[in-house]
């Protein structure tokens, strides 16, 4: 009887064992994300949005990109490419289910559903694993008859007063019956969906690390519940039934019932459309925890494995000096010290401390959006990759990547591209290199949030530079003229800086990368940029350069790495075709060359 059950017992542990063993996608374990291997999660990278309606109508018209399949296949894979070349490994996108859903969250064929099929497809090829948000709505849909769109009309239907504005949209959704039958069945129509480009399900595509439930949850306040009839009867309701007064206790607590109902339900529908990888859901901007502690209370209770936060320095700085809306700011806060910006952020519950608290110590930590506003140094993305790591994240995302095709006509707040935005560029792949080799939650030194030096890697306001060395990898934004106590390599496997270095002198002024090996480097130098007007500014026309291109210009590039003083070595010309055209042999790596793609080889 006891070899009976010993047998049974061997059997099932065996079974559990070979199903672990077999387990292809991300998983949750005590408050951590892990790889299958059973590797920690830690992805750096940005939000993409090839497939948003939003991005064409507000960014690709402007430039003169038209609504064409194939142009926008071909401006994905540019994005992916110079992704990979910055370190990124991770995108996040906003879905906008108006852009392919029926009223019934039926999905439709349409231009932005097939965009969605191939990001999903290519991503992987580079490296770049993705984490996809639900629901999202920024403007007028594609469909029009989706339910995003008829949900807000049966809304209207109801009694909606006019003083409904455009932010409590999410929040009417949220609660609103129509919308929330019509939301599970496009979760499970899209999970299901069979992505005819790697004919992978999207519930099986276990490079879609994570699913976020709603990009930035509104919810409705006690004072302004009228303004939605149906969901102020059913408030009324709950009272009468528990016999209790329309306080703001009470409404709390009814509030974080219906939010943690809410929550429950959605991911139960992502379960049932098959996904197993973790389900996130967004707690907003810091200081959002004032005023919505009954959320944070549904959300700790809930069932999604995963909390997403934002970190956005400058943000408020720019609302008050632009008169209330950050928009009509027009200056340049990249010399600003936000040292205190991050000290209360690390300190204080309200901002996020709550990321540390017990409460939350079960989920895992992402941040959806990070950015700087009018930010353009070379020390605030590796300064903010190493507070967000001592909270906890091991996924961020910066708002967001402007695609080259038309990053030369964006201005404003959020400016980030490889060739626009050169100094960033570098920063950020210095930050890539931080996030990705900071332990998780750190002890973070509160006394000097601008300025810091470690081991590895360093980031200074005052010097506006930041630098990450091993014994691998050298990256650094701005001129670096000492390495203090930092670890140095005078044979790194890759660089990518902008400015000079003891290995690199080059007197362009767009960022280069070199990919070393034993026999040969691989060099990317982008092309300098011609600034029409300050990236901050903001217009309104048509095909309206903010930024222009110089790549034919050459510049003088001095090599200095050990292996690689003297000899004779091959310089071939790289095509986007991956031909190689054969420049000129030198004794040594003195260069005269212009932006594009090379391979130097020993002769």
């Amino acid at each position: 009887m006891h070899k009976i059950k010993f047998t049974i017992l061997v059997l099932f542990v065996s079974a559990l064992s070979g199903l672990f063993a077999q387990n292809e996608y991300v998983f949750l374990k005590k408050g951590r994300l892990y790889h299958p291997n059973g590797e920690e999660l830690a992805l750096w990278g940005v939000n993409l949005q090839p497939m948003l309606s939003w991005e064409y109508n507000s960014m690709m018209k402007k430039a003169g990109i038209p609504k064409d399949a194939e142009v926008w296949k071909k401006m994905t894979d540019k994005s992916l490419d110079e992704l990979q070349l910055l370190g990124a490994n991770y995108i996040r996108v906003h879905l906008t289910p108006g852009d392919f859903t029926d009223a019934d969250g039926n999905l439709v064929e349409t231009i932005y559903l097939d965009l969605l099929d191939y990001l999903t497809a290519e991503a992987p090829k580079y490296g770049i694993y993705i984490c996809y948000a639900f629901f999202n709505h920024m403007g007028r849909s594609e469909v029009a008859e989706s339910f995003m769109e008829t949900s807000y009309k049966i809304a209207n239907v109801t009694g909606r007063p006019k003083e409904l504005k455009k932010k409590h949209h999410k929040a009417l959704r949220m609660f609103e019956s129509n919308f929330f039958e019509a939301s599970k069945k496009y979760i499970k129509n899209l999970l299901k969906r069979t992505n005819p480009y790697n004919n992978k399900t999207y519930n099986s595509d276990a490079n879609i690390v994570a699913w976020e439930i709603m990009n930035e949850p509104v919810f409705f306040q006690r004072n302004n519940l009228k303004i939605y009839p149906q969901e102020h009867r059913r408030y009324q309701s709950w009272l009468a039934e528990r016999g209790v007064s329309d306080i703001d206790k009470n409404y709390f607590e009814y509030r974080k019932q219906r939010v943690l109902q809410y929550i429950n339900g959605i991911h139960d529908a992502i379960r049932k459309g098959g996904a197993v990888v973790p389900v996130i859901w967004s707690l907003n901007w810091h200081r959002f925890r004032n005023g919505h502690e009954d959320i944070f209370e549904a959300v700790a209770e809930s069932k999604v494995e995963a909390v997403a936060f934002c970190t956005y320095p400058g943000q408020n700085i720019a609302k008050q000096r632009g008169g209330g809306n950050y928009e009509s700011f027009s200056g340049d806060l990249s010399s600003y010290d936000f040292s205190e910006w991050f000290r209360r952020g690390y300190n204080q519950q309200a901002r996020y401390g709550w990321l540390k608290s017990e409460m939350f110590s079960d989920k895992a930590k992402v941040v959806y959006e990070f950015e700087s506003f009018y930010n353009h140094s070379s020390y605030i993305y590796p300064a903010l990759a190493d507070f967000q790591r001592s909270l906890g994240a091991q996924a961020a995302a910066m708002w967001h990547y402007s695609m080259t095709d038309y990053a030369q006509y964006n201005g404003g707040s959020h400016v980030f591209n490889l060739k626009t935005t050169p100094a960033k560029a570098a920063a950020f792949a210095v930050a890539s290199k931080v996030f990705q080799n900071t332990p998780i939650l750190q002890n973070y030194h509160v006394e000097s949030p601008s300025n810091f030096q470690s081991q590895n890697f360093s980031y200074s306001l005052k010097k506006n530079r930041s630098i990450y060395s091993d014994d691998s990898y050298f990256f650094y934004s701005n001129d670096v003229l000492d390495m203090g106590k930092m670890i140095t390599s005078k044979s790194p496997k890759e660089i990518f800086g902008y400015g000079k270095s003891p290995l690199v002198n080059y007197e362009g002024t767009g960022t280069y990368q070199l990919k070393i090996s034993e026999k040969e480097i691989i060099v990317h130098i982008q092309p300098d940029v011609v600034y029409n007007h300050s990236l901050s500014y903001r217009s309104k026309k048509k095909k309206h350069l903010i930024t222009e291109f110089e790549d034919q210009k050459k510049h003088a590039m001095t090599i200095s790495i050990d292996g690689w003083e003297s000899g004779k070595f091959t310089i071939f010309k790289l095509t986007e075709t991956g031909k190689k055209k054969k420049i000129k042999g030198i004794k040594e790596l003195r260069l005269k060359i212009a932006p594009g793609k090379y391979k130097i080889t020993k002769t």
